[in-house]
Formats: structure tokens, C-alpha cells, sequence
């Protein structure tokens, strides 16, 4: 009977440290998470600061559809000597954004050098880029 009681108690031992392993692997994947979340934060907050303003539409302006990583589509109008590095904050400073690496490109092109300009890069008066997702 006290064997079976120790093999009992022993059981009841390694069930608790397992329910305290997995308790403790969830806090710190909780913990990931949200360190996570502040740092997609704190990308988004930075980059909405480096977009340039909407100018009004006209000669100045050139209107880009930017298609975004999970197929929707937003327009904007840019100036025409807006670098491309403006785009790449517009896309990382919209809420759907979750930290991916991305890089922009214009069909045909496979991708843009950011330091270009939208006229140096032939996206005038309108044009569509993608936000692709680097692999």
C-alpha cells in the first residue's frame, strides 16, 4: 500500500511540474507576443512620421496603387520627386502591416531601389507598385 501511495505521489509530482512547464512555455510565448506587437507598433509610429504629406492632385503629384500583401489596394498621390523610400513607409505605416520584410516592385520589374525617385523610376503621372513579401 505505501508503494502504491509513493508511486501515487510521484505521479501527482511529475503532472504538476509538467502543468508548471507548459504554464511557464505559455507566458513566455505570451510575452514574445507582445514584445512583438510594441515593436510592429514602434515600426508603424516611425514610418507614419517619414511619409511625406498628400499633395493635391495635379502635374506636381503622381498617384501610385499600391497593392498590398494581402491583395487589397489603396491610391495615393505622392510628389513626383518623392523617393521610393516614402512608398515603402506609407505601406509599413498601415495598420494591416505585422513586421514582414517586404520590398516594393512595379510589374514588369521584379524590384525597386528604394532611393529613387517616382519620376527616376518611370511611376508618372500613375502607376501600380506591390508590396511583396521577402522570402
Amino acid at each position: 500500500i505505501n508503494a502504491e501511495y509513493m508511486g501515487e505521489a510521484e505521479e501527482a509530482e511529475r503532472e504538476e511540474r509538467e502543468k508548471q512547464r507548459q504554464e511557464e512555455e505559455r507566458r513566455r510565448e505570451e510575452e514574445k507576443q507582445q514584445a512583438h506587437t510594441r515593436h510592429v507598433a514602434s515600426l508603424r509610429e516611425e514610418s507614419r512620421s517619414l511619409v511625406v504629406p498628400e499633395p493635391e492632385p495635379g502635374p506636381h503629384a503622381a498617384t501610385l496603387k499600391v497593392i498590398l500583401f494581402d491583395g487589397s489596394s489603396v491610391s495615393r498621390r505622392f510628389p513626383l520627386d518623392t523617393q521610393l523610400h516614402s512608398v515603402y513607409h506609407f505601406v509599413r505605416s498601415r495598420d494591416g502591416y505585422d513586421g514582414e520584410e517586404f520590398v516594393i516592385g512595379a510589374p514588369p520589374s521584379q524590384c525597386l531601389d528604394l532611393s529613387l525617385t517616382l519620376q527616376e523610376a518611370g511611376l508618372c503621372p500613375r502607376a501600380v507598385v506591390i508590396a511583396k513579401l521577402k522570402y
